[in-house]
């Protein structure tokens, strides 16, 4: 996952101009979430879709056949942003569990 901060200088802010940075609109984002939860991912799936971005939603993208833990941490690695939709259900979730320890150890 990468991330990245745009900053203006002082210069920047005197004259009036944007600070012009690598940091843009994220472009894909892993979804982590418990299924009882899922009609509010994929509602927020699509506006972020409408905003230009892919949010990956496994009920939705997911291939099936594809070995699912694997899979899941490939995605996570490839994502810009992981976002975590913490709930009941999902704190009692193996996956969403599995997923929020991948994520934290690839940020580290």
């Amino acid at each position: 996952m990468r991330s990245a901060t745009a900053v203006n200088s002082d210069a920047q802010r005197e004259h009036g101009t944007a600070a012009s940075s690598d940091a843009a609109w994220y472009e894909s984002i892993f979804a982590s979430y418990a299924r009882e939860d899922s009609e509010l991912v994929k509602h927020l799936k699509e506006c972020y879709e409408a905003l230009g971005m892919h949010m990956f939603v496994d009920l939705v993208d997911l291939l099936s056949g594809v070995e699912r833990e694997k899979a899941l941490v490939d995605k996570i690695d490839k994502s810009d942003l992981f976002q975590l939709f913490w709930s009941e259900n999902a704190r009692k979730s193996k996956y969403v569990t599995i997923e929020w320890k991948h994520a934290l150890r690839v940020v580290k």
